[in-house]
């Protein structure tokens, strides 16, 4: 049986756990140690962190690497993002989200016989207008007036690793 090595230092114990179930789910057997400290001061060096087999050491901390990486580059795009923001797009699409939730709910409480035909047809509604609030929020003003069927079809589309809900 390996022994295990502690390969990852986090912040707090939720990073701890995202860390160990990020190597998880490429197979690499993963432990948080130090878990104890949540909430405690950590006055000799000693924070939440991840253990890993001895035989898994270089692929995890490869991975982490990659993910610490990506992190950043995320967050540089994002910053970048946010200063392009086309705002009067994203507007209008929330708008029209707004509407077309007020009108799910006035449906469904003024009309004994809405059904699930009516409210997938209106929740789809609905996503495409948040969807499309997100994943075009930085498109430049003249691309969104000119929006062809291929990023109609991309911008409606929920956001898959922008957004995390859980797995």
């Amino acid at each position: 049986m390996d022994e295990y090595v502690e390969v990852y230092n986090a912040s707090d114990i939720t990073f701890a756990y995202l860390m160990k179930a990020n190597l998880e789910s490429v197979g690499i057997p993963a432990q948080v140690t130090n878990e104890n400290l949540q909430g405690a001061y950590c006055l000799d060096g000693m924070v939440p962190g991840v253990s890993v087999p001895t035989s898994h050491v270089e692929q995890a901390k490869q991975i982490i690497k990659e993910i610490q990486q990506s992190s950043e580059d995320e967050q540089e795009q994002s910053l970048a993002q946010r200063e392009k923001m086309n705002k009067e797009y994203v507007l209008s699409h929330l708008r029209q989200a707004q509407e077309a939730l007020m009108g799910i709910i006035r449906d469904i409480e003024s009309q004994p016989d809405y059904d699930y035909g009516e409210y997938i047809i209106d929740i789809t509604h609905l996503y495409h207008h948040i969807n499309t609030a997100w994943n075009a929020q930085n498109v430049d003003p003249e691309r969104a007036e000119t929006c062809n069927e291929k990023d109609f079809f991309k911008w409606r589309q929920f956001p898959q690793k922008d957004i995390y809900l859980s797995k």
